[in-house]
């Protein structure tokens, strides 16, 4: 269990300690192990200097964060120390949003990144086989409704299949 350490002594007129009264040392926590792999962090954190961006890399094997940028960014340690309402009005209005943890706070609409699911989906179903080949249009209907999605290519026709 944590707790904060104390001292209470006892101080003279002008606030010099004659004695001390009281020592409670504090009992620390447990430790914490991150996963973060420090070389590739400030490696992505150079690719990507300058531009607003999101960057989560995880371990595959168990699903450990190996590294998490969200660009820009800021220095955090004025909050620590008591942040002025300028550097703050700055930070909050700065056009980039660097409040905004891209990783964690950004929505995103799955584009791509769902293809090779749902490809791998319908192997595992039998619906399609790795020789199979899908037509792809510039623009996508969802049966029923009047919602396009459109590639982000607006004139690209091309043929894509699982191999």
């Amino acid at each position: 269990m944590v707790k904060t350490g104390y001292q209470e002594v006892e101080v003279d007129n002008h606030g010099r300690i004659v004695r001390l009264l009281k020592d409670v040392p504090p009992i620390a926590g447990k430790n914490i192990h991150l996963t973060l792999d420090l070389h590739l962090q400030e490696y992505i954190e150079s690719l990507l200097a300058g531009q607003r961006a999101a960057v989560l890399v995880e371990d595959p094997h168990d699903g450990s964060v190996l590294a998490m940028v969200s660009m820009p960014s800021y220095d955090p340690n004025p909050f620590v120390k008591g942040i002025s309402y300028q550097d703050y009005g700055k930070l909050l209005h700065d056009k980039n949003l660097p409040l905004i943890n891209r990783v964690t706070q950004g929505l995103y609409p799955p584009a791509s990144t769902v293809k090779p699911y749902m490809a791998m989906s319908a192997l595992l179903c039998g619906i399609i086989t790795p020789q199979t080949t899908f037509f792809g249009a510039p623009t996508w209907t969802l049966p029923g409704t009047q919602r396009h999605y459109r590639d982000w290519e607006k004139n690209r026709t091309r043929y894509a299949g699982c191999h």
